[in-house]
């Protein structure tokens, strides 16, 4: 049941609601960081509406849980009035990249009230501790069942419950993967394209990242000899040239549904940007098909935020079932595919630094310090949202970037900028084609060079959203499926090393798209004191 508090907006009532508010939020167990980050959040949208005419007005704070999430709802009737917008910003896309990853608050206006909603994030155990727990509890498990346990008994319980589960588990996910993917491209050029500040600045940017994220997946490629020899590399050429222009001409699909069925990456990322550019041209012609798109979209990353929570679980499973089959060296095997990756992030890391500093003609290692903050931050929590606060501060106080190119840039580039990611999901691919046998040839892998870039760009930064990108790259591959609980049991640990790359290198993209256009302040950049 809801608990409804009623207040008259004035001076006094604010400091009583901020003190229910943090009080609410200790009580369900909210870290005191983001408490206090809500606390502050509520006294400035309650100011801004006492402010903007709405003295004396009943306020309702209202308390609710949905779906085992705790919510701080503020109610507030009368004539519309955006607090989160009151600077008359039109930068609608960067709030709603924000608002979903839960770094600001919701908004919305419905039946003559205005209604701001947080969501109450609860202490969890780190990402390294639960990774940890998963591991020795199935290894645990694995090997004790195996002692103590018959051998019709494991076969049993391998047939009746870890395969099904696992098989359900890989349904669902590809079931929601395809879906995701299309309504984050189609949505995401709409969005875009409708925004005022996405101008010749917002298609600046976006190219900039676009092309940094296509290089990277690109210089992949420069593991492939690492690897070993790859069947079918370098084979019959002439008949590899015509299956690239078979690729090329099947990226447009028989009919709507096709690709979802068959999995097709391509076809469905193709069918997502010809609706999104549609429903830019048509504009409010389309208005309300737009609006029931972001709705779906809302309601896509809503399932993959739940389907996220079932990965432990699964990883449980995967690494029993590994015990149990005497398949457990696959994890030996993975070492070269480690080395390889963190080995290719301190390349992205000197790289990016290097070739910044060296192209702005600015002190290499000053750069480097400046920006060590991102780096730290992402890889203690891996979390790009964590690392918003950092990299704007990063961006505008250490390398002087105007606010109108940050404000916009960061969102942008938490979404678009996915160098790292692109050479994660490409080094998968490729280890694991390695590993299969699979025929690599020339048109394979302009295939996937084509998917990687685009899947890795097109991905939400939302719970689950790497797993889905993992299932279509697996199915437009040819990759076995079962490799997918592989894939998530080793993201645990390398999500830190992605993610704090990534975040490391954004300000740097940020920065080098700035300075083309002149909004740079360079007295800041330069400076030895931030």
């Amino acid at each position: 049941m809801d608990n409804v508090y009623t207040f008259e907006l004035n001076d006094s009532s604010i400091d009583e609601i901020s003190e229910l508010i943090l009080t609410h939020c200790y009580a369900k167990k909210c870290d005191k960081k983001s408490a206090l980050r809500i606390r502050l959040s509520v006294e400035e949208i309650l100011l801004c509406w006492r402010d903007n005419g709405f003295h004396d007005y009943k306020i309702n704070i209202i308390f609710k849980r949905k779906i085992l999430t705790d919510f701080i709802e503020i109610e507030l009737i009368g004539k519309k009035c955006n607090p989160l917008d009151i600077d008359n910003s039109d930068d609608d896309y960067s709030r709603r990249i924000l608002e979903s990853l839960n770094i600001i608050p919701q908004y919305r206006y419905s039946s003559d009230t205005n209604i701001i909603e947080f969501r109450i994030p609860k202490k969890r155990p780190g990402q390294l501790q639960q990774l940890f727990a998963v591991i020795i509890l199935a290894l645990l498990f694995g090997f004790l069942g195996k002692i103590f346990l018959p051998v019709n008994v494991i076969d049993s319980l391998m047939s009746n419950i870890v395969t099904p589960i696992s098989d359900t588990f890989y349904s669902l996910l590809g079931c929601v993967a395809g879906p995701m993917i299309f309504l984050s491209v189609a949505w995401g050029i709409y969005g875009i394209g409708d925004s005022k500040t996405f101008s010749l600045i917002g298609r600046h940017l976006m190219l900039d990242f676009f092309l940094v994220t296509v290089i990277a997946t690109i210089g992949t490629l420069i593991f492939l000899p690492i690897m070993g020899p790859i069947s079918g590399f370098g084979k019959n050429i002439s008949g590899q040239i015509g299956s690239i222009i078979e690729m090329i001409l099947a990226i447009i699909p028989s009919n709507i549904v096709e690709p979802f069925e068959t999995g097709n990456t391509l076809q469905i990322i193709f069918m997502g940007i010809i609706v999104g550019v549609a429903l830019l041209f048509l504009g409010d012609m389309t208005a309300m098909i737009a609006k029931a798109i972001g709705q779906i979209n809302s309601l896509i990353v809503f399932l993959m935020k739940f389907i996220s929570k079932l990965v432990p679980y699964v990883v449980f499973l995967v690494i029993v079932s590994l015990v149990w089959s005497d398949s457990f060296e696959i994890f030996s095997q993975m070492w070269k595919f480690l080395v390889m990756l963190i080995a290719a992030y301190f390349v992205v890391i000197f790289l990016s630094v290097t070739a910044t500093g060296v192209r702005l003609k600015t002190n290499i290692f000053l750069l480097f310090k400046k920006n060590i903050d991102a780096l730290i931050v992402a890889f203690v929590t891996a979390s790009s949202a964590a690392t918003f606060a950092v990299n704007t501060e990063i961006c505008s106080k250490r390398f002087g970037i105007k606010s109108n190119i940050t404000n916009f840039g960061i969102p942008l580039g938490m979404i678009i900028n996915k160098p790292c990611t692109a050479i994660y999901n490409m080094l998968i691919v490729l280890y694991f084609a390695w590993q299969k046998g699979l025929t690599v040839d020339l048109a394979w892998i302009l295939t996937m060079l084509f998917s990687v870039a685009l899947i890795s760009i097109s991905t939400p930064p939302i719970p689950g959203g790497g797993a889905a990108a993992y299932a279509l790259l697996f199915t437009q591959a040819g990759i076995p499926i079962e490799m997918l609980s592989v894939v998530l049991a080793i993201d645990m640990i390398t999500d830190f090393f992605v993610t704090s790359a990534e975040m490391f290198c954004l300000p740097l993209s940020l920065l080098n798209s700035a300075s083309k256009i002149g909004m740079v302040n360079r007295d800041i950049l330069e400076s030895t004191n931030w």
